[in-house]
């Protein structure tokens, strides 16, 4: 499972009213790759929004402690160090 911290990346195709109560665009954030659609005629919104299958969810649970330590670096100010240690 991916996943990627960065800082300022504008919107990234979030809703912007939801970006604004944060007080602007600028704030770290932790992105978790969903994967390509299973094929090119499946809705971008469904597999976007759907359920993850059953490999993905094992994949997502296994890197648990890396989101959880990314978390707490991001909250304890260090930014560039869970960027450097877990962005792929």
């Amino acid at each position: 499972m991916l996943f990627h911290i960065e800082h300022d990346r504008r919107t990234a195709g979030c809703n912007d009213r939801r970006i604004a109560r944060l007080g602007g665009e600028n704030f770290p954030r932790i992105r978790i790759g969903v994967g390509a659609k299973p094929r090119p005629d499946y809705d971008l919104a469904d597999w976007v929004l759907g359920k993850f299958p059953p490999d993905d969810v094992k994949a997502m649970t296994d890197r648990y402690p890396d989101l959880e330590a990314a978390a707490r670096l991001i909250m304890d100010g260090k930014l560039g160090l869970a960027q450097s240690r877990y962005n792929g």
